[in-house]
């Protein structure tokens, strides 16, 4: 009976990426700049019921043609965009504050010039899910406004924070404003004394009422300081409290409510502390009293702006810092503990000027942090998206791979030395013999799955790195002495140059002198760069490194996978190509596709010739005798320069299986769309535990079919994901029925437009 070999080789790919022996969820990390040619700036961040992020600034590059509008940016998990907005007129017009609302969408608070009666009103604006405005709403005054801080509030209305010199007791004092759903107001409120006040940050509170945190020049010990507001649901003040010394300087400029019912408030001080100016951390009961303050920083100028409580009960502030980093100024990131001792401090930036405005915890532990760089991106400023993870890393580590053909076919340098310096520059084949000579002591497989039953050994194949004679490694780079142009092949055959193909079962010794089968070449190339990342002599972490680009081998998309379980898929491959069906034309390009589109770019991703930049000795250079290949070859590119690789960050990297393992077995799922409502798509996602026949419909609610949007497709187990694009239809409410097998599930939608 003739197999399907589509079947099969699902089956095979099935049993390849089931097979990781550790499983650990990845947190990813990276540093993103977002912006034109002109001044881009990024003053808060929301991570998003996608595991994507909001952010709200303002440009001068983009927009109607004002001076600045309302910058509006989308992204998924890893920073990419996915929409990006501009909202203002014709003169200056900012965002302050962003965050998701309920229904999926967005609310902004600002600044703008371009419209009403006074200098500047505060804006509020409401978009959909795809960030298109369903109402702006200006509150209109007779000289300077702004909202600083917005906060969808229990009922479904808006809480809005800021300052006003058109209302109030003062020069300037706190603006409260709060709305509906629809952004009508509901009440104002201004507090302060005859002098200036500003209100930056607003949080609605657990007894329905909101505390405020913001400056004073009215009231306290100095001439500003940090001002806290606790008030009612009516906006009628319950409490005020001051803090600071006798200094001018002491701003509070983030605060929220706690676990214990008590508030953490974030800012800088002149007061206190070691510099010109600190981070001010205060920590208050329920009744605004001090339990602690705290402060941090150098002898320059330190500050900050964001401050928000973690899961540990611990804090993560966010600023900018004159006194540490690489450049002029630098973001400043803090965590503590419960008690506001620290526990780390991180910056980021580069020679310029970069700062931080708004900090998050992600749902991975990690940090999103937001702000303006003038040292990276494409403009005079750009904003700034900075994802760590639960320690503060940003993982923008660099990263190296063997040379695939020139740096692998030359004869290694021994490294020796005399009166404490080295007699020869080592050369990319020393880092390569050291891999081996490990290799070879651990006696694992270089390509494909080793196999130890005697009826397999017999069957399958796979290359192994094997002592040459007693010459140790000295024949491994015969793999690489000459550039391979022939077609991918699996392990059933070596193609020699002009000669046919020989079938191989069994271990496969790499003592033959030239063939012409890229596959071979390159996957045992792939696997020695794991491998030697994994034991150092390359930087750590490739392995866990993400594919980027939208490649699909045999049904399987290898976007999104890391480099170990790319590896584990071209490895069985490799092995088990009589199951896979590999060996007829049409299998052939299936590998040739994988060799071209994937091995070979990621194997070439990092090359760089040797120099003394960017290698580095293992022990001390009077131990060389004893270990005449220690070295360790440094990182030379960062994943995201190569345009096809992420970063991510792990606990422990899986280990590289070479065993088929029983798959866990999971559950069939069908989930609810998203977004949802929508207009005009929406992503549908399912978990399959089982290769199975699909068919997924979408039916009207008479029951009528409208849109097949999979027809009888087998699909292989893990989880799927179908746009729906219901551009076509009319609104209304629609279901989506999957059929699996046995499995049917169905759920409603609802298209609005």
């Amino acid at each position: 009976m003739k197999h399907n070999a589509l079947y099969i080789l699902y089956f095979a790919l099935f049993i390849a990426l089931s097979s990781l022996s550790i499983v650990h969820a990845q947190v990813i990390t990276f540093e993103k700049t977002f912006g034109g040619s002109g001044y881009d700036y990024g003053r808060s961040v929301q991570q998003t019921s996608d595991g994507g992020y909001i952010i709200a600034g303002y440009t001068y590059s983009f927009g109607t043609g004002g001076y600045s509008d309302v910058y509006l940016i989308k992204t998924d998990a890893n920073g990419h965009t996915l929409l990006t907005k501009t909202f203002g007129g014709s003169d200056y017009d900012g965002g302050y504050s962003v965050e998701q609302t309920s229904d999926g969408g967005y609310i902004i608070a600002g600044s703008k010039s371009s419209f009403g009666t006074g200098r500047s009103d505060v804006y509020l604006i409401k978009t959909d899910v795809n960030g298109d405005t369903l109402f702006t709403k200006t509150f209109v005054g007779s000289n300077i406004d702004e909202g600083y801080s917005v906060q969808q509030t229990s009922d479904g209305g808006y809480i809005i924070a800021g300052t006003t010199n058109s209302f109030g007791a003062g020069d300037y004092d706190i603006y409260l404003i709060k709305t509906d759903a629809n952004g009508d107001t509901l009440f104002t409120k201004t507090y302060g004394g005859s002098n200036w006040d500003y209100g930056r940050s607003v949080q609605q509170t657990s007894d329905g009422g909101y505390i405020i945190a913001g400056t004073t020049n009215s009231f306290g010990s100095g001439s500003e300081d940090v001002y806290l507001i606790k008030m009612d649901a009516n906006g009628d003040t319950l409490f005020t409290k001051t803090f600071g010394g006798n200094n001018k300087g002491d701003y509070g400029q983030s605060v929220q409510q706690t676990s214990d019912g008590g508030y953490i408030i974030a800012g800088h001080t002149y007061s206190f502390g070691a510099g010109g100016a600190d981070i001010y951390l205060i920590k208050t009961d329920a009744n605004g009293d001090t339990l602690f303050t705290k402060t941090f920083g150098g002898s320059g100028y330190d500050g900050g702006n964001s401050v928000q409580q973690t899961s540990d009960g611990g804090y993560v502030i966010a600023g900018n810092t004159y006194s540490f980093g690489a450049g002029i100024v630098d973001v400043y990131l803090i965590k503590t503990d419960v008690n506001g001792d620290t526990l780390f401090t991180k910056t980021y930036g580069g020679s310029n000027y970069d700062r931080g405005n708004s900090v998050q915890q992600t749902s991975d532990g990690g940090y999103i942090i937001v702000g303006g760089t003038l040292s990276l991106g494409s403009g005079g400023i750009d904003v700034y998206l900075i994802k760590t993870d639960s320690n503060g890393n940003t993982g923008n580590n660099k990263y190296r791979t063997f040379k695939p053909s020139d740096g692998l076919g030359v004869k290694a340098v021994k490294l020796q030395y005399k009166k404490g310096k080295l007699l020869k520059v080592p050369n990319e084949a020393t880092a390569v013999e050291a891999m081996f000579n490990i290799i070879e002591r651990r006696s694992i497989p270089l390509l494909g799955i080793e196999q130890t039953n005697t009826d397999s050994v017999k069957k399958y194949s796979w290359v192994a790195a094997k002592n040459d004679k007693g010459k140790g490694a000295s024949s491994i780079p015969k793999l690489f002495t000459s550039p391979h142009t022939g077609k991918a092949y699996p392990l059933d055959s070596l193609r020699k140059a002009g000669k046919k193909s020989k079938k191989i079962k069994g271990i496969i010794t790499p003592d033959f002198k030239k063939y012409n089968n890229v596959a071979i070449e390159q996957g045992v190339l792939f696997n020695l760069n794991l491998y030697a990342s994994n034991d150092g002599i390359l930087p750590y972490g490739l392995g866990s490194l993400v594919f980027s680009k939208n490649v699909t081998v045999a049904g399987r998309l290898l976007q999104g996978k890391t480099l170990t379980e790319i590896g584990t898929l071209f490895d069985s491959m490799m092995t088990y190509y009589e199951r896979l069906g590999i060996n007829n034309e049409s299998g052939y390009a299936e590998l040739s596709l994988f060799v071209d589109s994937v091995l070979r770019p990621i194997n070439e991703a990092f090359t760089a010739n040797i120099d003394s930049t960017n290698y580095e000795l293992t022990v001390p250079i009077d131990l060389l005798k004893k270990n005449p290949y220690a070295i360790r070859l440094l990182g030379v590119k960062t994943a995201e320069e190569t345009g096809i690789l992420q970063q991510v960050s792990k606990s422990v990297l899986p280990q590289i299986p070479f065993a088929e393992t029983k798959n866990e077995p999971r559950e069939f799922s069908l989930e609810q769309n998203y977004p949802n409502p929508f207009n005009p798509s929406t992503a549908i996602s399912f978990q399959l535990s089982a290769i199975s026949n699909v068919t997924l419909k979408i039916y009207n609610v008479l029951g009528q079919e409208v849109v097949t949007l999979i027809h009888s497709r087998l699909m292989e187990e893990g989880k799927h994901e179908v746009t729906f694009d219901a551009s076509n239809l009319p609104s209304g409410m629609y279901f989506y029925r999957l059929t699996a097998g046995s499995y049917v599930s169905t759920k409603k939608l609802l298209l609005l437009k």
